[in-house]
């Protein structure tokens, strides 16, 4: 008898979470406890152990052992799950009988004896509610089932964050278990449907794993590591979100090298300031600070990457990241409504902020002859926005480069933040745009601003 209880929740209102919740069936804490956080028991069924399971055909499976690594896979699995939602995941004795969640070690002659198609079945979990609920099956011959492909971003791993969503209460998006819905526009369980949003980046829950137009070239990383932004919407929305994760100000590096423990993940953070940097990366970047809005074209979210890297983040929805920081690469940064800072650093980058206070530096503020050879380009977007041309020690882009300023606007309180004094500025009108100048070299043009140019440097121009 599972220590859990078994209930159900309504279907929401979002088509896409119905999609993948099974029924709406979610395990309970006994009566008997107060604990707002759902207490999930788990065990591992070792040689000598058998279950009867009438869910998958009225198959009859004898447990094979687990090794070492594979369990250490599976907590990793109930991490990843327990770190976005409000459960604990507790470990009991092996071949308990009471514990809610029991995993099996099986091969695929034991798993597929009762299905007459020749593909080989990785795993399968009975969910919340239906006979054999709680029951995991892991194929210990199922593709991408070794010690690198368990790893995070490895195939292996993937299986077991994907039995581990069903064992939750979660379904499939191309199918209709526990009377779910489907994704829009989806007919099969390889068809990524309207915008693309069934893959794994976007669900774990898909059968079409990682990034479908760029796959990796191996089993042993490249793919999700963790549950992806619909998955993180759909299990809060059963057993709540995990607000003890991630409250301080931290920061989230993108992968920057193919090899095993590359993947992709998709950030909840509970609070504090937050970075997603490139700092390290020498390709081009792409980061992108806006939740998974969960509706619309980029419902699953925003992709942040490295050029030719299998590995990015995504952004969970209710999660806000405020800082960006690029790497040696040409880099497209793209801010939200919080006040962001976004620092682009080497070569010539593009920076679009939202509405949002924020503070734009092109260049890297930590070397000298900061943005030099570098063509920069900042949007400030709505607010009160900083933009970056020098500190107290240097003006940028001397000698060589400059940075365009899109939408410079005094009535918002756009200012420019620059190195020196008024004596050493020149403010030129070109057409419809302003030039500034350090000395003779031009520095910064600022676009449709020629109307602004006799009160830049009295009232746009902040000294440090």
């Amino acid at each position: 008898m599972p220590y859990n209880g078994v209930a159900t929740k309504p279907f929401t209102n979002n088509s896409y979470i119905n999609s993948i919740l099974w029924g709406g069936n979610y395990w309970t804490n006994p009566t008997t406890t107060t604990n707002s956080t759902t207490i999930i028991p788990y065990s591992f069924l070792q040689p000598g152990s058998e279950f009867f399971d009438d869910n998958y055909g009225n198959i009859a499976t004898q447990a094979d052992s687990w090794l070492n690594y594979e369990i250490q896979a599976i907590q990793k699995g109930l991490q990843v799950w327990s770190n976005v939602a409000n459960i604990s995941f507790v470990p009991t004795a092996n071949n308990s009988s009471t514990a809610t969640l029991k995993f099996y070690s099986v091969d695929s002659e034991q798993l597929d004896s009762d299905n007459d198609s020749s593909t080989i079945t990785l795993g399968r979990f009975n969910p919340p509610g239906e006979p054999g609920m709680g029951i995991g099956y892991f194929n210990w011959e199922g593709t991408g089932w070794d010690e690198s492909g368990l790893q995070q971003g490895g195939y292996g791993f993937v299986t077991i964050i994907h039995e581990l969503g069903h064992g939750l209460g979660l379904a499939h998006p191309h199918d209709d278990g526990g009377n779910s819905l489907i994704f829009p526009g989806v007919d099969s369980d390889d068809d990524t449907g309207t915008d693309g949003l069934n893959q794994g980046i976007w669900t774990t829950m898909s059968y079409n794993d990682g990034l479908v137009n760029d796959p990796p070239p191996g089993y042993n990383y490249g793919y999700q590591g963790t549950p992806s932004a619909f998955d993180i919407a759909a299990v809060q929305y059963l057993y709540g979100a995990n607000m003890d994760y991630n409250t301080g100000n931290n920061i989230y590096e993108l992968p920057v090298v193919n090899g095993a423990g590359t993947y992709y993940f998709t950030i909840w953070d509970a609070g504090g300031v937050d970075t997603i940097t490139a700092q390290t990366a020498t390709a081009n970047a792409t980061i992108n600070l806006n939740q998974a809005p969960l509706v619309g074209s980029n419902a699953g979210g925003y992709l942040s990457k490295v050029t030719g890297i299998y590995g990015g983040a995504t952004i969970a929805h209710g999660v806000t990241i405020e800082n960006a920081i690029g790497g040696e690469g040409e880099d497209l940064i793209i801010g939200n409504s919080a006040n962001n800072k976004l620092t682009g650093l080497e070569k010539s980058d593009r920076l679009s902020a939202g509405s949002g206070n924020d503070t734009l530096t092109g260049s890297n503020p930590d070397v000298y002859d900061s943005g030099v050879g570098e063509y920069d380009t900042l949007t400030g977007g709505l607010g009160a926005d900083l933009f970056v041309l020098g500190d107290n020690l240097e003006s940028y882009y001397q000698d060589n480069g400059y940075a365009t300023i899109t939408d410079f606007s005094l009535a918002e309180g756009d200012k420019l933040q620059v190195f020196g004094s008024a004596s050493d500025y020149m403010v030129q009108v070109d057409q419809q745009d302003v030039l500034i100048s350090y000395g003779t070299d031009t520095i910064a043009l600022i676009e449709n601003a020629a109307s602004l140019a006799s009160s830049l440097p009295s009232q746009g121009f902040l000294f440090v």
